[in-house]
């Protein structure tokens, strides 16, 4: 009976959750089937008296919506590969070596994932400008790759778990460090790899306020919907339709990660 219980709560309060973040999306639904004067003049709710395709068709044509798609994609996978080559050899490091002021280092790191990055905008803006790192897919993929310390304590969780004897026997053929990481530690991190693929690409998709301040000569999918505003008007009907079409896109590349994250398992298992 107890049992019973429990799962009548899991399940209930799975489908609450469920249903909390698909009621903001129905009136967006049925607003990107609106012509612009019957958005205005209709309930959120209301469905469209004529629905049209009007509005996707205007912006699956549009060139910068295949221009933010493809930025979009550079900078996804610019900062994965930087992120996870950079956060593994960091966490490498840090677990496998011993040296002085290894401890402050590792305090370090725990202070500045609190610090929230809006505070420090101002001197990251400076250093993008000092080093021309600003308006380029390099700069935001590194700026992106810095700012996620947790990811570092990811790498350094599935490295503990490596038997250090594997260090110590390359060590014996002849192996060197680099060697030794590249050959044997990061074939390794491969569950930690598709765990920060999915949490970069979930993070880089949606994430507005970088993008819209280092990457302004270039339309991402986050700034992408800019296009349909202006000081006089919003083009709601147009701006709904885009947001279908980004939530089928990222639904749709989240589970091929998926399902190639439980192939990758089932394949080690």
């Amino acid at each position: 009976m107890r049992n019973k219980i429990i799962n009548f709560l899991y399940h209930a309060i799975t489908i609450v959750w469920l249903a909390l973040i698909c009621i903001p999306i129905v009136p967006v639904i049925i607003g990107s089937f609106k012509s612009s004067s019957e958005y205005y003049s209709s309930a959120p709710l209301s469905l469209a008296s004529e629905p049209t395709l009007s509005n996707y068709i205007e912006v699956i044509t549009s060139n910068d919506f295949l221009i933010s798609i493809l930025n979009t994609i550079i900078l996804i996978v610019l900062s994965i590969i930087i992120t996870t080559i950079l956060s593994s050899m960091v966490a490498y490091a840090v677990e496998r070596f011993e040296f002085k002021y290894k401890q402050l280092v590792i305090s370090l790191f725990v202070i500045i994932s609190f610090l929230p990055m809006a505070v420090m905008q101002i001197s990251v803006f400076q250093v993008m400008n000092f080093t021309h790192l600003n308006n380029t897919f390099w700069g935001l993929a590194i700026l992106y790759s810095i700012s996620d310390v947790v990811i570092i304590y990811l790498f350094r969780d599935n490295i503990r778990k490596i038997s250090p004897n594997i260090d110590k026997s390359a060590k014996l053929t002849g192996a060197n460090y680099f060697q030794i990481y590249w050959k044997l530690i990061f074939p390794n991190l491969r569950p930690t790899i598709m765990i920060v693929c999915i949490y970069k690409l979930i993070n880089i998709y949606n994430d507005f306020y970088l993008q819209s301040l280092y990457l302004t000569k270039h339309k991402t999918i986050s700034t992408l919907l800019y296009q349909y505003t202006s000081p006089y008007e919003m083009l709601w009907p147009q701006i709904c339709a885009s947001i279908v079409v980004l939530i089928i896109i990222s639904v749709t590349i989240l589970i091929i990660v998926q399902l190639f994250y439980q192939k990758q398992l089932r394949s080690e298992s």
